[in-house]
């Protein structure tokens, strides 16, 4: 059954998506990797539930190679909801700062 076929996936943490941007550099190539990666676990990605761990670490907008998967989720898909769980508000603000400034027409934060 193809995973990108259902209405929600859920993906947990940095979990992967099979997508371009996070195997071929936003590049839009197909490689075989990139090819085995959407055969195992799709591209699509509807909900991100995010721990205080990850929360933290895709605020941190310096840190290119943790916030590539989060680019590949706005990048690759016309939604993403992002639940963040026992964050604190300082982790969690700036994970919304830096995402809305990514992709200030796409994204809609509320708490």
């Amino acid at each position: 059954l193809d995973i990108d076929s259902h209405d929600a996936v859920f993906r947990l943490n940095n979990a992967p998506a099979g997508n371009s941007v996070m195997m071929n550099g936003g590049g839009s190539s197909s490689n075989s990797k990139n090819d085995r990666l959407m055969v195992d676990v799709g591209g699509k990605t509807t909900v991100r539930v995010l721990n205080k761990k990850w929360t933290e670490k895709l605020g941190l907008e310096s840190d290119s190679k943790i916030t590539e998967r989060l680019e590949a989720d706005l990048e690759t898909n016309e939604k993403v909801i992002y639940i963040a769980s026992r964050y604190n508000v300082k982790e969690f603000t700036n994970f919304c700062r830096n995402t809305v400034k990514r992709r200030p027409n796409f994204v809609k934060v509320f708490f």
